[in-house]
C-alpha cells in the first residue's frame, strides 16, 4: 500500500485535479516546468511507428527478462514487487509480448519501453519515474533509491525537476482517444490510479475491447511479471486521479 498522496494544489490551483502529488509531508514543486493541456485531441490518422505488427492473437508471452531494467539499491528488502520477482509466473496463462510488439492497425504502442518492479510497497512513484526517464534516455546513473530521495523533497514532480530535460503536462478531461493521440506522438502518460503510479504506454482497440497497456511497477497478478498489464481503458480513467503527459524539452 502506497503512503498517502497529497495534491500540490498550489502549483496549478486545481485541488480536484491534483496536478502534482507526493508522499510524506505536504509540499510543492513550484519550479518544475509544467503546463496544463486539454486531452481533447483528435486521434492520429496513422500510427507513429510504422513497423509491421502481427495480429495480437498470434503473439505469445515473453517470460524472459529482456524488458527489465537493471536493479539498483533496494529500498525495502522485505517488501515491494521485486520480492516476488517471477515467482508467480505461469506460462499457461495467455499473455502478450508488449516489449517486442510495434504499433500498427488499431494498436498504438511505445516501442521497447523497458520495465521495472518497485522495491518497496510505497515506491511506485520513483519506479514509474525511473521507467519514463529511461525511455527518454535521461536515467543516467540514477536508481530507484536516488529518485525516492528526490520524491521525499517534493513529490514525483521533484524527480523530474532534479533530473531535468523533461516536462510534465497535466492531462485534463482525458478519454481513451485523447490518450491515444498522445501515445501516437511518442508521449508516455504518467498516471496515478488505485493508490499507485503507472505509465500508460499503449492502447489496443477492437470491437468490444478497448485496453490501455501500462508499464506497471507492481505487476504480480497476471501470471507474467514482465512489468506490463492490460486494463480496460474507460475503467482505468474513471479510477485515475492524476495524469501527466511527459515530453522532452529538446
Amino acid at each position: 500500500m502506497n503512503r498517502k498522496f497529497v495534491a500540490a494544489a498550489a502549483l496549478f490551483g486545481l485541488c480536484a485535479l491534483a496536478a502534482c502529488v507526493r508522499t510524506g509531508a505536504p509540499g510543492t514543486a513550484d519550479s518544475v516546468e509544467t503546463t496544463i493541456v486539454s486531452a481533447q485531441v483528435p486521434l492520429a490518422d496513422t500510427p507513429a511507428f510504422e513497423t509491421a505488427t502481427p495480429a495480437m492473437a498470434e503473439l505469445t508471452g515473453n517470460f524472459s527478462d529482456e524488458m527489465k531494467l537493471p536493479r539498483g539499491r533496494d529500498l525495502d528488502p522485505e517488501g515491494g514487487a521485486d520480492l516476488h520477482e517471477r515467482e508467480r509466473d505461469d506460462e499457461r496463462v495467455v499473455s502478450r509480448d508488449f516489449y517486442n510488439m510495434r504499433s500498427g492497425g488499431t494498436l498504438t504502442l511505445l516501442p521497447r519501453f523497458k520495465t521495472y518492479q518497485q522495491s518497496a510497497d510505497w515506491s511506485s512513484g520513483p519506479a514509474a519515474a525511473l521507467m519514463v526517464l529511461d525511455y527518454f534516455g535521461r536515467l543516467g546513473a540514477y536508481d530507484e533509491y536516488a529518485l525516492a530521495e528526490f520524491e521525499a523533497e517534493g513529490g514525483v514532480a521533484a524527480i523530474f525537476e532534479e533530473v531535468g530535460g523533461l516536462v510534465l503536462s497535466m492531462v485534463g478531461d482525458a478519454t481513451p482517444t485523447s490518450v491515444n493521440a498522445l501515445l501516437s506522438e511518442g508521449v508516455p502518460v504518467l498516471a496515478h490510479a488505485d493508490g499507485g503510479w503507472v505509465v500508460i504506454i499503449g492502447r489496443y482497440l477492437i470491437p468490444d475491447l478497448d485496453e490501455f497497456i501500462i508499464a506497471n511497477p507492481y505487476d504480480t497478478q497476471d501470471g507474467n511479471q514482465d512489468g506490463y498489464s492490460a486494463v480496460p481503458a474507460e475503467e482505468f480513467l474513471e479510477g485515475a486521479d492524476a495524469l501527466f503527459a511527459v515530453s522532452s524539452t529538446q
